[in-house]
């Protein structure tokens, strides 16, 4: 449910700007890997989730996209308009 609103294209359509130049080509897979876990864990989860209805298994889902889009938001620096150059700089100094 949650990766039809688009959770679970987040981790290709962001990856190569989480990342810096140096270690993207180590941590695209690897986020790719976890967003297939995480689409397990979804497909896995709904079964037990449904039990307790339809209402109840879309909040939780809604609940993780919630938190999900709050992390993104916190977390991950705004680049807009921001040369590459000086977002590489930005992570060497940190």
């Amino acid at each position: 449910a949650a990766g039809s609103y688009g959770l679970m294209a987040m981790p290709w359509s962001m990856v190569g700007e989480l990342y810096p130049t140096d270690y993207v080509h180590y941590l695209a897979p690897l986020t790719t890997c976890m967003a297939d876990v995480f689409n397990f864990m979804t497909i896995q989860s709904y079964p037990a989730l449904i039990a307790y209805g339809f209402v109840p298994t879309i909040g939780v889902y809604c609940a993780v996209l919630i938190a999900a889009t709050i992390f993104v938001c916190l977390a991950v620096p705004e680049t807009l308009g921001v040369p590459h150059h000086e977002i590489v700089e930005r992570f060497q100094r940190q």
